[in-house]
């Protein structure tokens, strides 16, 4: 009986101290929040059970619609932890490795891409030029739209930044080549082979590949803050992105 009162006690403790910190986590996020400098959604998970999920400042500020923990989010570039997963499994599969340059899978690439390996595409060590960061046409893209193809050849304009594989500098225009040679080894557009074989078989059911056209229920829309003011976010087409 006292083994099981102090196992029991020791539990009321716990929880005693969990409920205490998740208390003044919520606290401070509130005041980030009301701060202007936090918006979104907070899950926290122990033992696989969810203790606490809330949401906190506007999914859409213009009509005052809060973030709850059902607001879908696009996450842009921590989309390429996904890209990263799918080479990985068609490496697994055998159909590609990642010390293979990309020129065995996408053509018509200028001379000095051609021997960039996936690796270095996957780690920023490619020398290949970041292309939202380059020309006016690329702010154009930014707003409208392109194709990867499209990208490249933005990108292509300007020559390596660095020697492969001697530096590292982040570089989406990498990871649309990545993308672009999950579709070539797969044979399935990038947003069918992130569905099948990832979103599907974890049961995330409310992750998916962002199109911009596409009626998706909560979705959040996006800001930035400029001279501390909050206005409409720009550039939300500028790459491959997930929610």
């Amino acid at each position: 009986m006292a083994l099981a009162t102090l196992c029991v006690l020791s539990g009321i403790a716990q929880d005693v101290r969990a409920s205490a910190a998740l208390k003044s986590a919520d606290d401070y996020i509130t005041l980030q929040a009301a701060k202007g400098s936090f918006r979104g959604a907070v899950l926290v998970g122990m033992n696989g059970k969810i203790m606490f999920e809330k949401g906190y400042g506007f999914a859409n500020e213009e009509w005052a619609i809060p973030n709850s923990p059902n607001t879908e989010y696009r996450i842009f570039s921590m989309t390429k932890q996904f890209t990263g997963t799918c080479i990985l499994l068609l490496e697994e599969r055998g159909l590609l490795k990642v010390q293979d340059p990309v020129s065995r899978y996408v053509s018509d690439l200028p001379e000095s891409w051609r021997p960039i390996t996936l690796h270095q595409l996957l780690t920023h060590t490619s020398g290949i030029p970041n292309y939202p960061d380059m020309t006016p046409r690329a702010k154009e893209y930014d707003r409208l739209g392109a194709t990867p193809r499209e990208m490249l050849d933005v990108a292509a304009t300007k020559p390596l930044e660095f020697r492969p594989g001697t530096k590292l500098n982040y570089s989406n225009t990498g990871y649309i080549l990545l993308g672009m040679v999950i579709e070539k080894v797969s044979g399935e557009s990038y947003a069918d082979f992130l569905k099948k074989n990832i979103f599907d078989p974890l049961g995330m059911d409310h992750s998916g590949y962002d199109y911009q056209s596409r009626i998706l229920k909560n979705r959040a829309s996006g800001y930035s803050t400029r001279e501390g003011q909050v206005t409409n976010a720009e550039g939300l087409r500028k790459q491959r992105t997930a929610w």
